[in-house]
């Protein structure tokens, strides 16, 4: 492999910050946007160089705007090396002659820049080497400009991106104000002007600018002194991060922060949570509608940079010698040939190599903690919307009850899913696809899962009082048909023992449990407040021996009972034994052991560990909300229902199998061993969910529920589906061992959302995983929770606090409550989604009610296109939507809306001409492109 060495005395150290081990993001490799990695080396001793992705020396000499001179002539016509400069002529030429090219002007406009914008920052179009037409950026300097070229950017080509011949690295500003008080640093030019123009509309005290050579070089401190302000730093956000665990910007973002010192702040550009998009930038978010709201929002999270210490020439040959040695052995041997290169002692160097490699395990680890933290925080749900799944007065009464607790909504909904779902039992099963023999019963497990004190025991009473009060009744009735029956028998009469109604159960042994069912073939509820108990519970009266787990785990497919024992004999062909209780999250974690739960006991439960209001008393007198009164007529109801098979209409089997092909393909990406469990378990539960709400909301409007269960019901089972499915991931990384910091970081982020902010000594002694950890690594673990950006960091050593940014929370009197943010399982997002159609629906247009999707003019009425079947369709807008849709664009569920159809019915299929009105979603909408 060869090194280039100029020989006209071009000397690439004085342009370019190479490091110890003479290396360093190549910038011709930068500008292309293929890596910001060091792919360019020098030789110290020459000052050779060679970029080891295959730049060529004049790609990386024009990068830095030092190409090698043409016969002798510069850019300008004049033998030169130093910067060099235009006059206003020149520049005006410049901008007429951008006029009379539509490749150019209509690359300019993709990139959001408008007539105005492009006549304010006089750009222009010039010849680069009089063959190639290219963009001019135009830097002001005194009376003259620099002039920067994009290359040809609307046609492919294998030219350099870039030419700066004759531009140092500099600063250009593109909006400062009399009075700014900070300065807003971008990455590039384009970025620089789009986000000064914004600054220049708001008015605002800031100075926007950016370096001439990207975040490849900083410009000298004489300029960098000159910015007004704390500086805060916008560069290109990064999907993944970095080695040394810097998740927002990139390593030149911390190269520059390093030069400015202590005015250095970091900023993340405002991103959308499911962002696809590598490198998002200032311009990505401008296009995607961010407001200057949102970047002032983003700058008040800046981070403040550690001050690094270079890393010398040493760490670096030991870094490499830990990461490229296959075996302890050849990095021993590694060891003693620099030991002996060096002229160091062989133990001092070991020693130092040990705590090297100590320090870089520890990194890895918080990066990893972090990027798990963060993708589990980001797809954080709110409360959901009661009165977006129930009628909304018996949701209504619900919300009441757990405002007046207080307790989380959430915890009754959980609980009384099974205990509704019980009344139904056998009488009702859903039929997916029929000839498959796809069926699924009305069987619910569900969980509480919190600490002591949260109000999860009398959460899970108030819903289960009114079937233990029933089962008080039955009883009472039963000793008295008791009572008759031995009198009759004494008397010699013939007659029938009695059987006892059941509705729920608390310590039953699994014979029992069976021959409960055997007598009530309907079904029933098995209640334990403390849900450990009836894990422990298995097997006692075996000595361990049995297979007491196994037979629940059939109940849970509601399999059938079939025993035959010498004192019993049940046949039931199906079963319907629905179970709740709640648990701590440590006994939680302590039950479920290594996580890995090979049999699925664990991935049938539907978890809820919903974030509690604190638990304080209101002792004002409140009118009873009537939900012990609600309760028993709803459970009254359900078991009156007759027994019936449940179908999915075409819409609804339409999302549902969408829905069940985005979780297989979640569960096959899947890298945490517990959770691959999971997906088919929650596959179930959805056409479970449809199939108990379809049931519970017709009982509760008195009416029989049809057998064809609808696109509607489906989506909100689709919604409550992936809740519980997040549910399962918070466990899951809270309580697993192989979660690692994560598991930790989470403990610490939920204590301090609980008490506001902590420093490093507060969280050791409240949170039990931190009690052998030292104060120093409690701090680091503070920041890594800080860049998660779910957080702050403040002060400094011992005075170091952690301030927690608060979930999102419901107003549980709002009558218009915020529904919840669900998030779809990411590997699955470019899954191909079947958009519902309302079928003759009538809609009610509210101008109040309307929530644009797009931007704020959109008004009822308005000309929109709608994406389906890969095309933008035409259609009209009407009114916004309660609840969630999915997306044909992105996969993912979104804000709906309904719009009117501007097209043929003949585009859909023969199942949905009829329809009148299409359910969209927000992503899936724009305005009508202008025509001219």
């Amino acid at each position: 492999m060869s090194f280039t060495t100029d020989r006209a005395g071009f000397n690439i150290r004085q342009h370019l910050d190479f490091d110890a081990a003479g290396r360093v993001a190549c910038p011709a490799c930068v500008q292309d946007g293929k890596s910001k990695q060091k792919n360019l080396s020098v030789d110290r001793d020459t000052g050779a160089y060679h970029c080891w992705r295959g730049c060529t020396p004049d790609q990386i000499r024009d990068a830095i705007g030092q190409p090698k001179p043409q016969s002798g002539i510069g850019f300008s016509g004049q033998t030169t090396k130093k910067p060099t400069t235009i006059s206003i002529q020149a520049v005006n030429q410049s901008i007429a002659h951008l006029q009379t090219s539509p490749e150019a002007l209509d690359w300019l406009q993709s990139r959001g820049f408008t007539p105005e914008m492009m006549a304010h920052y006089r750009i222009g179009l010039s010849d680069w080497r009089d063959s190639h037409p290219s963009i001019a950026i135009h830097i002001p300097v005194k009376e003259s400009f620099y002039r920067k070229l994009r290359i040809t950017p609307w046609v492919e080509h294998d030219l350099p991106k870039w030419s700066q011949y004759g531009v140092p690295t500099t600063i250009f500003t593109t909006y400062s104000s009399e009075n700014s008080t900070a300065t807003w640093f971008c990455e590039g030019e384009w970025d620089a002007m789009r986000l000064g123009w914004l600054a220049q509309q708001q008015n605002a005290k800031v100075t926007v600018c950016c370096s001439t050579t990207g975040c490849g070089a900083v410009p000298s401190i004489e300029q960098l002194n000159q910015l007004p302000g704390e500086v805060f730093i916008w560069f290109d956000r990064n999907d993944t991060p970095t080695k040394n665990g810097i998740i927002p910007g990139d390593e030149g973002a911390h190269k520059f922060a390093q030069a400015l010192g202590d005015r250095a702040r970091i900023a993340q550009v405002p991103m959308p949570d499911d962002c696809t998009i590598n490198g998002w930038d200032i311009s990505n978010a401008l296009d995607a509608e961010f407001t200057w709201a949102d970047f002032e929002q983003a700058a008040q999270m800046a981070i403040t940079p550690e001050i690094v210490e270079p890393v010398t020439e040493l760490e670096h040959q030991l870094t490499e010698i830990l990461e490229q040695s296959p075996s302890p052995f050849h990095r021993d041997l590694a060891l003693m040939g620099l030991a002996k290169k060096m002229g160091i002692p062989y133990r001092d160097l070991d020693s130092l190599a040990k705590s090297l490699k100590t320090t870089i395990d520890t990194q890895d680890t918080q990066t990893t903690a972090a990027e798990k933290l963060r993708s589990l925080l980001t797809t954080r749900p709110v409360q959901f919307d009661l009165t977006h799944y129930l009628e909304p007065w018996f949701a209504d009464i619900l919300l009441k009850t757990a405002k007046a607790m207080p307790t989380a909504p959430e915890f009754l909904f959980t609980t009384l899913l099974p205990a509704a779902a019980s009344r139904v039992g056998t009488a009702a099963q859903i039929v997916i696809k029929p000839s498959a023999n796809y069926k699924q019963p009305m069987v619910f497990w569900s969980a509480i899962v919190a600490q002591s004190g949260s109000m999860k025991t009398p959460a899970q009473r108030i819903i289960i009082d009114p079937l233990v009060n029933l089962e008080k009744d039955a009883h009472e009735i039963y000793q008295a048909d008791l009572e008759a029956y031995e009198c009759r028998k004494a008397l010699g009469e013939s007659a029938q023992k009695p059987i006892r109604k059941r509705y729920l159960t608390k310590d039953s042994t699994v014979e029992t449990l069976q021959r409960i069912h055997g007598e009530n073939p309907r079904g029933l509820l098995y209640y334990r407040d403390e849900l450990a108990g009836a894990i422990k519970v298995r097997n006692q009266y075996r000595r361990g021996y049995g297979a007491d787990e196994e037979v629940e785990l059939d109940q849970w497919n509601g399999a059938a009972v079939l025993v035959d024992r010498a004192d019993k004999s049940v046949c039931l062909p199906k079963s319907a034994v629905c179970r709740t209780g709640s648990i701590q999250w440590e006994v939680l974690g302590e039950l479920m052991g290594d996580h890995r739960d090979f049999n699925g006991a664990w991935s049938r439960w539907l978890f809820c560990a919903a974030d509690a209001p604190t638990r304080y008393l209101d002792i004002d007198e409140q009118p009873d909300t009537g939900i012990s009164e609600a309760l028993s007529w709803l459970y009254g109801a359900l078991e009156k229902l007759p027994k019936t098979d449940y179908f999915l209409t075409p819409a609804a089997g339409q999302l549902f199998e969408t829905w069940q092909h985005q979780l297989v393909d979640a569960q096959q990406t899947e890298t945490a061993s517990g959770l691959v469990y999971v997906y088919p378990k929650i596959e179930a539960y959805t056409s479970r969910l449809a199939l108990w709400l379809h049931i519970v909301n017709a009982a509760l409007r008195e009416q029989q529920p049809t057998q064809l269960i609808d696109a509607a019901t489906m989506e909100k089972a689709i919604e409550l589906a992936a809740y519980y499915l997040w549910q399962h991931r918070l466990i899951h990384t809270h309580n697993s061992p192989e979660s690692g910091l994560a598991s930790v970081a989470l403990k610490v982020q939920k204590y301090v959302e609980r008490v506001g902010e902590a420093t490093a000594s507060k969280l050791k002694s409240g949170v039990r995983a931190l009690r052998n950890m030292a104060a120093t690594q409690i701090r680091e673990l503070m920041k890594t929770l800080a860049n998660t950006g779910y957080g702050q960091v403040q002060g400094e050593g011992a005075e170091m606090k952690y301030a927690a940014m608060p979930p999102p929370k419901i107003d549980v009197d709002d009558t218009e409550l915020t529904r919840s943010s669900i998030p779809i399982p990411q590997a699955a997002q470019a899954v191909p989604v079947q958009v519902d159609i309302i079928d003759n629906a009538e809609i009610g247009l509210h101008s109040s009610e309307l929530v644009p999707p797009v931007e704020s003019s959109l008004q009822e009425g308005t000309p929109i296109e709608i994406w389906f079947k890969q095309a933008w369709l035409p259609a009209t807008y009407l009114r916004s939507l309660t609840h969630s849709v999915l997306s044909h664009l992105t996969g993912k569920l979104d804000d709906g809306h309904q719009v009117k159809l501007s097209i043929a019915e003949v585009l859909f299929d023969s199942t949905r001409q009829i329809a009148s009105a299409y359910r969209v979603a927000s992503a899936d909408i724009r305005l009508c492109p202008k025509t001219e």
